[in-house]
């Protein structure tokens, strides 16, 4: 399929994203936020304890739900304003790979 998007993950960006989805699914937002760290996206002056709020409250809303009941999408906006609220500067090749996500899980639907 052809979305249009043209982006490339490397070993490096596959290896941060386990380690994203193990500290997600273990629900430890410590853990997330300094794999984010470590990517660069979370810049210095952030105020952890309002982001691991916020990376718990997100977290926290997905905990124990049913995969039908969850949507790219929606997740993504979340993120998006996560991001936004935090000024997180999430890699482009990684917003490209959200959106591959949210457009298969349409067609998906569809």
């Amino acid at each position: 399929m052809d979305f249009g998007l043209v982006g490339e993950l490397t070993k490096r960006d596959r290896k941060h994203l386990s380690c994203l989805y193990i500290s997600a699914i273990s629900l430890d937002a410590d853990s997330l936020i300094d794999e984010l760290i470590r990517m660069g996206v979370v810049h210095s002056g952030v105020d952890r304890s309002r982001l691991r709020r916020d990376v718990e409250l997100l977290l926290g809303k997905y905990t124990g739900a049913m995969l039908k009941d969850i949507h790219i999408q929606e997740i993504l906006e979340e993120i998006t304003t996560l991001c936004s609220r935090h000024r997180l500067s999430i890699p482009p090749n990684l917003w490209l790979l959200g959106k591959s996500l949210a457009m298969i899980e349409g067609l998906g639907l569809q």
